[in-house]
């Protein structure tokens, strides 16, 4: 599918936001991007990662992209995958309070304040 030995890695630097910043809980970070299709059309896009208090490295969250032929169907349903995944070990009730609402409302933001709540 994707050979790896092929995959050119740019040189140049990826810069992250950080968003949220909880010491003792998940910080949450995000890179933007910007690309061009070569047609002229250019899109924007920002990709969120969490950082877990005791861990060093970042974690993939989601990919939003502001392309005009992007749908937003399934977000939230990946969302809750992914956050399934990472906390299935650790704190598995944090998913019973994920909920579509608080997802509209605040995104991936959601996650410092319900780790904060609810796996200490």
């Amino acid at each position: 599918f994707l050979n790896f030995k092929k995959l050119k890695v740019s040189k140049k630097p990826i810069w992250f936001k950080v968003i949220e910043k909880n010491i003792d809980g998940v910080s949450i970070y995000v890179a933007w991007g910007k690309s061009n299709d070569g047609r002229g059309n250019i899109s924007y896009s920002m990709t969120s990662y969490m950082k877990l208090p005791d861990k060093k490295e970042l974690k993939y969250l989601q990919y939003e992209g502001s392309s005009m032929t992007e749908i937003k169907i399934g977000f939230y349903k990946a969302f809750t995958k992914i956050i399934d995944y990472y906390f299935k070990d650790s704190c598995p009730e944090l998913l019973t309070h994920v909920t579509k609402d608080l997802y509209k409302e605040k995104g991936v933001l959601m996650l410092t304040e319900l780790y904060k709540e609810h796996c200490k």
